[in-house]
């Protein structure tokens, strides 16, 4: 039974832009960006022994802080919406009621307050700070490098907990890069202990960040976008988001109305793919998921495949957060 708690380097980030209409009810279309090239980005996960399915029905319990970087705004929010943040992320994970999709699953994967901090003191996960670094100003990327390294390294320097031993999501004011508010950014498992490593969220109302905590905790924890590289397919371990149950998608800024953005869901036509041809004993070419968290339109579920890589990467990379 699951009780959810109410309480430059290898590198792979991803950027979201604000948008107006974050702050209506799905949906809430968002033009995304993103530094990460799967192909090779991604070697460390491709090197893991294959894995065929679910990875495992246990539960797995992710101690988290909340940094709430504030200069006494509306970012500086009471515990309780921290708390109410959290809890819907789990039902999010969990795939429960209010948030339950038919097309979604359990991830076995929930987010725990800390209930002691690094020195060993007691604490309810929540840690605030009066500072100017809660306005973020990020910069452009520079030669393929992450100008916005020295931004983050210069933050967590003085703010993060042990990134060995816990998930760190800031809560900042603004993240800005040339002017533009962006709505988050999460480090991708090949970052993990770095002191910079974990979440930031940009804190535009409760609403908004309630909305991106999921698909952050996503990219923490090793998926990419939906559309990550467009419609190529000829392999669906290696193209995409190397994850073969959700379809092609070339689309960034989605929309609920159903849309097939890439006619090459079918070009693998090997067995991991279930969206291989029908002679073949597939599904065929399907439309976007477009309803995923790692998209961008009506975001409701995670599926099957993304379960499996989440696992692997938390066991396998982020490991240490479980001890």
């Amino acid at each position: 039974m699951k009780i959810f708690s109410t309480l430059l380097l290898q590198h792979a980030s991803y950027l979201l832009v604000l948008s107006a209409t974050l702050l209506s009810a799905q949906p809430h279309p968002l033009p995304c960006g993103s530094s990460v090239n799967l192909v090779t980005d991604d070697v460390l996960y491709r090197n893991l022994p294959p894995v065929s399915g679910l990875t495992t029905t246990n539960l797995y319990t992710v101690p988290v802080v909340f940094h709430i970087l504030h200069t006494g705004g509306t970012e500086n929010v009471p515990d309780s919406v921290v708390f109410n943040w959290l809890n819907n992320l789990n039902q999010r994970f969990a795939n429960m009621v209010p948030f339950y999709d038919t097309s979604g699953v359990d991830i076995d994967i929930e987010f725990c307050l800390a209930t002691v901090d690094t020195n060993g003191n007691p604490t309810n996960g929540i840690d605030r700070h009066y500072t100017p670094m809660s306005n973020m100003p990020l910069f452009a990327i520079n030669n393929g490098l992450p100008a916005t390294f020295p931004v983050f390294d210069s933050v967590a320097a003085v703010y993060h907990w042990n990134t060995l031993k816990y998930f760190n999501i800031y809560i900042v004011k603004s993240l800005a890069i040339n002017g533009i508010q962006y709505s988050g950014y999460g480090w991708w498992y090949t970052n993990h202990g770095q002191r910079y490593d974990g979440i930031y969220i940009t804190y535009l109302n409760n609403l908004s960040v309630d909305l991106l905590l999921p698909h952050e905790a996503g990219h923490y924890l090793g998926l990419a976008h939906t559309f990550q590289s467009g419609c190529a397919n000829l392999n669906c371990l290696l193209y995409g988001d190397g994850v073969c149950d959700t379809p092609p998608d070339s689309i960034g800024i989605g929309t609920c109305t159903p849309t097939n953005s890439c006619q090459s869901d079918d070009d693998d036509t090997s067995a991991n793919n279930p969206f291989r041809p029908v002679a073949l004993g597939g599904i065929g070419d399907q439309n976007d998921d477009n309803t995923n968290y790692m998209d961008y339109a009506c975001v409701k579920h995670y599926t099957s495949g993304q379960k499996t890589r989440m696992q692997s990467v938390l066991t396998n990379f982020r490991g240490s957060l479980l001890s």
